[in-house]
């Protein structure tokens, strides 16, 4: 804790971005140490080596730092799409469910990430700070649903009703997977009804 009491206060923005940065690491590594459930507030300041409340300075809950480690994950599972070689060859239109399927099961942070926003984030929010979650995702929802529209070559109103469903279906596939394992071509039908049927 003397670490947190000798350190100076962020004044700058650049500081203050670097502060903030070092407080999502250090829940990103909580996170992956020992899951989303038992990561709190104080063990975040501590391996940040700040005062718990410098953390709430930056962020109003866990959640909040949570909501933005996901926005990262998510936009970091879009990019990722560009990656895909499949999606350059002749018939990928017709294989873009199975596309999306194992580029959600290959990236294990996303899948994670994902889930754990169905699971429990996001009940935890308040009404306010659901608005502020929705305004932060809202670029990587756009990304999607432009991703969509130009995969399947259909309306952007289309493509977002799409998307919407497809990323609660992959929410509830995580929850169910869990339980009953991961089963690769169960999340392609899956993933292709909303595509299909949204």
């Amino acid at each position: 804790m003397a670490t947190a009491r000798l350190m100076k206060r962020a004044r700058s923005d650049a500081q203050k971005d670097v502060r903030r940065r070092g407080i999502l690491n250090a829940a990103l590594e909580l996170y992956e140490d020992v899951g989303l459930d038992q990561v709190r507030v104080d063990a975040i300041a501590k391996r940040a080596g700040i005062a718990k409340g410098t953390v709430y300075l930056y962020y109003k809950s866990r959640e909040g730092i949570f909501i933005d480690i996901y926005e990262e994950a998510f936009a970091d599972w879009l990019i990722g799409f560009a990656k895909r070689p499949e999606l350059s060859k002749s018939g990928a239109k017709e294989k873009i469910a199975a596309i999306i399927a194992n580029h959600y099961l290959q990236d294990q942070r996303f899948h994670e990430l994902h889930s754990g926003l169905g699971q429990g984030i996001w009940l935890k929010l308040t009404a306010r700070e659901r608005e502020d979650a929705l305004a932060v995702l809202r670029p990587g929802q756009d990304a999607f649903v432009d991703f969509l529209s130009r995969a399947l070559n259909i309306p952007n109103d289309d493509a977002d009703r799409r998307a919407k469903a497809v990323l609660a279906m992959l929410a509830g596939y995580s929850q169910m997977s869990d339980i009953f394992g991961e089963d690769p071509e169960l999340l392609t039908e899956m993933v292709g009804r909303q595509l299909l049927g949204a």
